[in-house]
């Protein structure tokens, strides 16, 4: 897949996929478009993805559903973008992940 990513402050609040997330977790949260309607017991919850940006190749998993992300762009958590992409101001573009 291809698309942006962004980052999202969790802070605590119940995901989508029915866990609290914390800023500190090391997760994404997926399209809505992908994810569709479900959320508890969704079968992307939990599941692993690796995001490549600048080379680098990152293990993460999907713990919640991004309601404003478009096409296949993700939403990580303050702390996986602090690893991923911290020198980015907000938006990184076409990034690929699978």
């Amino acid at each position: 897949y291809f698309g942006d990513i962004t980052y999202y402050i969790p802070d605590g609040g119940k995901g989508a996929c029915g866990w609290n997330i914390q800023n500190s977790d090391m997760q994404i949260a997926l399209a809505r478009g992908m994810m569709g309607e479900q959320s508890n017991g969704n079968p992307w919850c939990n599941k692993k993805i690796k995001i490549l940006h600048d080379g680098i190749i990152h293990n993460t998993i999907i713990g919640d559903k991004c309601m404003g992300c478009d096409g296949e762009s993700i939403d990580l958590t303050p702390a996986l973008w602090a690893v991923v992409a911290p020198d980015v101001d907000g938006r990184a573009h076409n990034v690929e992940w699978w």
